[in-house]
């Protein structure tokens, strides 16, 4: 969540602070999708949010791919980087 809301809102100073997007969290509609999003959550979350699209790069054992291209670039595009260890994924 926090990933969508700083690409779609450009914050210059810290933009890693997640109190930057606290304000704008309830303008995303994330009902009925599991933590941590897979490709099929990704859909879900356009679906559920018309107006946004989402580009997520994917990076694992020091290459870029593409993790999910959407089928339509929308009004609100925002571009993540996906990234998986051992233990945990993040997208930032």
């Amino acid at each position: 969540m926090w990933a969508v809301l700083a690409a779609l809102h450009s914050v210059s100073i810290h933009p890693e602070r997640v109190s930057h997007y606290q304000r704008c969290r309830k303008e995303l509609n994330f009902n009925g999708i599991e933590f941590p999003v897979n490709r099929e959550g990704i859909k879900k979350f356009e679906r559920l949010n018309p107006s946004i699209s989402i580009t997520v790069i994917g990076y694992e054992r020091g290459k870029e791919f593409p993790y999910y291209i959407p089928d339509v670039k929308k009004e609100k595009h925002g571009t993540l980087l996906y990234w998986s260890g051992e233990k945990k994924s993040r997208y930032a």
